[in-house]
């Protein structure tokens, strides 16, 4: 049986794609362009900031499905690369540039439909670290949930990888405090059953469990083996000497 492979689900392949290279040029395209410019963000801030307009665009174009998912990877990503930069002169004015960016970018150029609106996270590194990783499973518990369906052995196969990262994530609790490692109802380290649900696999595909009764073996020493066969020949003997004077 296969194991589930996260890089091929969709978080993770999204992920691969927002720290691809993108034209700086291409903040020229944006309306609110000459705010960025009188801002004057650094050299490295306004590559991110092309970053992240072609990773919202990304969200329009490719990956719409789970667009509220979507966005928080983005706002996920745009906090690692600035941590701790902000005050170098290479990131100057980047989260003032963000904000502004971000709310620019539209599904339709009318009643203020934005695709994915700046959330800086207020959760130190390794909580927000916990919190994405948390976030990827359920959304690929939930794409996966369907495959349970297909076959006895999908079933498997995915019951296997939710009790996995269980045992991860229950190792990983002591990092949240209140509601810190809930991302919503049915995501959340304060309800364990909820977010990493057992599926009865056996009973949802109607298979009857086979008894697997375990074989029963025994351990013999090298002494003990010696002493049966000694015993075992005088019983073999004396029983050929009884039967030698029967006849």
């Amino acid at each position: 049986m296969t194991e589930v492979k996260e890089e091929d689900q969709t978080p993770h392949k999204f992920d691969n794609e927002l720290n691809n290279m993108a034209d700086e040029s291409s903040l020229k395209k944006l309306t609110i362009y000459n705010v960025i410019q009188a801002l004057d963000p650094g050299p490295t801030a306004k590559i991110i900031l092309a970053k992240s307009y072609r990773n919202i665009e990304l969200i329009r174009t490719k990956y719409f499905d789970n667009a509220t998912k979507r966005c928080r990877d983005v706002n996920y990503w745009f906090d690692k690369e600035i941590e701790n930069r902000e005050s170098e002169e290479d990131y100057k004015n980047i989260s003032h540039c963000a904000i502004t960016l971000f709310n620019d970018i539209q599904w339709k150029k009318v009643d203020n439909d934005i695709i994915c609106k700046r959330q800086r996270s207020n959760y130190p590194t390794e909580l927000n670290d916990l919190r994405k990783k948390l976030d990827d499973f359920c959304e690929i518990r939930d794409d996966l949930r369907c495959t349970m369906l297909k076959s006895f052995n999908d079933c498997l196969q995915y019951n296997n990888y939710i009790e996995k990262k269980k045992k991860y994530f229950s190792r990983e609790t002591n990092l949240c405090n209140d509601n810190a490692c809930e991302i919503d109802a049915n995501c959340t380290l304060n309800n364990i059953d909820i977010t990493f649900p057992s599926i009865n696999c056996y009973e949802l595909h109607n298979m009857k469990r086979e008894d697997q009764k375990e074989p029963i073996t025994t351990n013999y020493s090298s002494l003990e083996i010696g002493f049966f066969l000694i015993l075992s020949f005088l019983a073999f003997f004396l029983i050929f000497l009884f039967l030698s004077k029967v006849k």
